[in-house]
Formats: C-alpha cells, structure tokens, sequence
C-alpha cells in the first residue's frame, strides 16, 4: 500500500516541475527577445546616426572644397583600376 501511495505521488509531482520549467522557458525567452530587440534598436539608432553624420560631412566637404572632393574620387577610381589590374594579370 505504501508503495502504491508512493507511485501515485511520483506520477502528479513531475507535473508541477514540468510546469515550472516551461514558466521559466517562456520567461527567458521573453527577456532573450526583449535584450534582443533593444539591441536591435540601439545598433539601428548608431547606423542611422552614422549614415547622417557621413552625409553631412560628405555635403560640407562638396560646398567647401570641391576640388578635393574630385581629386578623391579621381585618386580612388585610379588605385581601384590598378588594384584590378594587378588582380586580373595574376588571375590568368
């Protein structure tokens, strides 16, 4: 009889503990997906903060100096068909 009263017990008390892990599962992931989103928005705010910075030092660039400007891009579009180039002949 004891034993059968101990079986009993075994069988209902696992629920309970199943119960609580899955209360605790669902908790982490809720916290996982609000760090997540939260660094989500965060990185979207810098790169949004970034792209205007560049656009503004890109603009002012243009109005105060713009034969710097053209110097640059002449000068890279120079050493990217040299970089080509090179990479090409050693392809062949």
């Amino acid at each position: 009889m004891p034993e059968a009263q101990n079986s009993a017990e075994f069988a209902r008390s696992p629920r309970p503990l199943v119960r609580s892990i899955a209360e605790r599962a669902e908790k982490v992931e809720s916290e996982a997906r609000e760090v997540l989103e939260n660094a989500y928005q965060s990185g979207r705010r810098s790169s949004e903060a970034a792209m205007a910075n560049f656009r503004d030092r890109t603009r002012r660039l243009k109005e105060d100096n713009p034969a710097l400007l053209l110097a640059v891009i002449v000068g890279s579009a120079f050493v990217l068909g040299i970089v080509f180039g090179i990479w090409r002949s050693r392809r062949s």
